[in-house]
């Protein structure tokens, strides 16, 4: 069996997508977030053959989740305490012992990413122990396993431009085949949402939806500052 997870926070002002600040007030903040869970919700529900799971953060009680659990077909799973390692380690197990042996792991920074990146994921896991998608800013976007967890969850400078480095080097010396992904973007600045904008106008309007619909407000909010450096 096959699964997708996408790792969430909820939309709560003040608690997302803060490195926007001061560009974007709390709110408006809260409202990309909101929009990038609902485009990559999207994209991953368009995944054939495959199961998919929100990892819930703070919990899947919260009302935000109920709200996507109506627009989507998935399961609520809660993330759990401690720092982000423990927590993917605690839900990719727990699902492995649900009998899933490929599993693909998402957060909710690359709302542009394309299906087809997801469908090769899978395609890779066919030979391939573990694959990963490195992104720009010194991250990984995606993960996936088809077999036994290796040892990179513990010990890693999570929320660094070191995390993707520091995982590649603990798999140097294992035994472990890894397959690489193209690179992609996260959009966690001003800088990047701006770029974000710019590579939607090139894509098809199918893509970003709930995107392009906060960009649009936004030219009618002065509180998004655009104009600000």
């Amino acid at each position: 069996m096959r699964c997708i997870i996408l790792f969430a926070k909820a939309p709560v002002p003040g608690e997302v997508k803060t490195r926007l600040s001061p560009h974007l007030s709390p709110e408006d903040a809260a409202l990309v977030q909101e929009a990038f869970i609902f485009d990559t919700l999207a994209t991953l529900q368009s995944c054939k053959g495959v199961d998919l799971y929100i990892a819930c953060h703070p919990s899947a009680k919260h009302p935000f989740y109920e709200e996507a659990q109506k627009r989507f077909t998935l399961t609520l799973i809660g993330q759990g305490a401690g720092h982000l390692g423990d927590r993917m380690k605690r839900v990719i197990s727990q699902l492995k012992s649900a009998g899933y042996d490929e599993i693909v792991v998402l957060g909710s920074d690359s709302p542009s990413i394309p299906v087809k990146m997801i469908d090769d994921s899978f395609e890779r896991l066919k030979k391939s122990d573990l694959v990963i998608g490195p992104s720009i800013d010194g991250g990984y976007y995606l993960i996936g396993f088809s077999g036994e967890l290796p040892p990179i969850f513990d010990g890693i400078n999570w929320g660094t431009e070191s995390v993707f480095s520091e995982t590649m080097e603990r798999l140097k010396d294992s035994d472990i085949d890894c397959s690489v992904l193209p690179y992609w973007y996260d959009v966690d600045t001003i800088k990047e949402l701006r770029f974000l904008e710019i590579h939607l106008a090139s894509l098809e309007k199918e893509v970003c939806r709930e995107t392009r619909k906060v960009f649009n407000e936004s030219y009618k909010s002065p509180s998004f500052g655009w104009g600000q450096s």
